[in-house]
This record gives structure tokens, sequence and C-alpha cells, in this order.
């Protein structure tokens, strides 16, 4: 159920976190839609979503939703685009539970939005070689064109290299171990600066 009062609730997660950027995600949401991220401008706490920039007094919260830590990526994603993207890596728990496999993995950039990186609105995607965690040469947007760079910034894929790509398939492996009872698991990293990786799976 929803708090009437979310508001006042945006307003103290920002003063809580020094008024940086938090972003604000439905609950039920897919496919990149009802995100916002909330920060103060001048002296008006606003809110980014796919339709601009709104103040939080006219703000309308339609669906129960989540606060989430904003991320800064890591430079060299950035130069790419400068949405928060992702690489999506499927995992598989053994039958045994002794080992985990990795079936697939894809990167996504945003494009029509600063903050979004979701193919389902007008970002593309693209295969991450597994083993080296180089991406392919040519990324796909949702409606099927092709690209060998992006559409906004004109970075040239190929031979792309994904920073700590080891690291990032040994926190995936970790995460399927640890969530034993889910056999199958779809996992959306990112990478700071510093190189940490965070999880959402």
């Amino acid at each position: 159920e929803m708090d009437d009062d979310y508001k006042s609730i945006i307003s103290d997660i920002l003063r809580e976190h020094h008024n940086e950027k938090v972003i604000i995600k439905a609950v039920g949401g897919c496919g990149g839609s009802e995100i916002y991220v909330a920060y103060q401008k001048d002296d008006k706490i606003v809110l980014q979503g796919e339709h601009g920039l709104i103040t939080l007094e006219k703000f309308v919260l339609k669906f129960p939703s989540v606060a989430q830590q904003y991320i800064t990526q890591h430079d060299a994603l950035s130069r790419i685009s400068s949405s928060v993207n992702t690489v999506r890596i499927v995992t598989l728990l053994s039958k045994d539970k002794k080992d985990v496999l990795i079936l697939g993995s894809y990167a996504r950039f945003g494009v029509s939005h600063d903050f979004i990186d979701n193919i389902c609105t007008g970002g593309v995607g693209l295969k991450v070689d597994i083993e080296s965690g180089k991406i392919d040469e040519v990324a796909y947007g949702s409606n099927g064109l092709e690209f060998t760079s992006h559409p906004k910034t004109n970075f040239v894929f190929k031979d792309f290299q994904f920073p700590f790509w080891p690291e990032i398939i040994e926190l995936v492996r970790s995460i399927q171990f640890h969530f034993s009872y889910f056999s199958l698991l779809g996992h959306d990293i990112s990478v700071t600066p510093e190189g940490d990786r965070k999880s959402v799976v």
C-alpha cells in the first residue's frame, strides 16, 4: 500500500543522503518505465523522468516504489553513454549445486534518456564475450536497427573491453551460489569509477 505522504518521504531521503541524487523506481515496473532521479536543484527538489523534469510539488507517485542509491559509473562506460550502463548476465546453478554456468551476457547503453539504459526506452544492446569481456561490434535497438557505433555519442563498439570483467564474473557466480534456491538468475551489473560492482538481480 502506498504512503500518502510520499513527498515528505522523498524529501527526507534526500536530506539523509546529503542531497545527493536518488533513484525512485516503481516496485512492479518493467522496461525502464516509472523511474525517476530525484535531486536538489537550487532551492527545490526536482525529479527527472522519461517525460522531462518536474518539481516535487507537482510530482504524482502512481505506484508503490523504492528509493535506491544513484550510481556514478566507470569513466570508460561514460564515454559510450551518460546513462548508467549495465551488463545483463544470466547464470545457472548446476544440478548438484557445485558449479555455476554463465549462459550469456549482453551490455546495454542508453540513447534516449540520460539515466536509463533499457532497450525498451530507446537504448541499444550488444553481446559481451563471456571469456574476455569484450563487447560485440554490432548493437541492436528495440526496432531491430543495427549500430556499429553509439547513435548519440558515435563511440565505436568494436574491441571495447568491459571494465573489471573477471571481477564481474566472480561476483555473479558468488551471487548465484548464495541464492541457491533459484537455479537461474539474471544479474544487472554496473561498475563504479573505483571498480566496485553494483548488482541488481
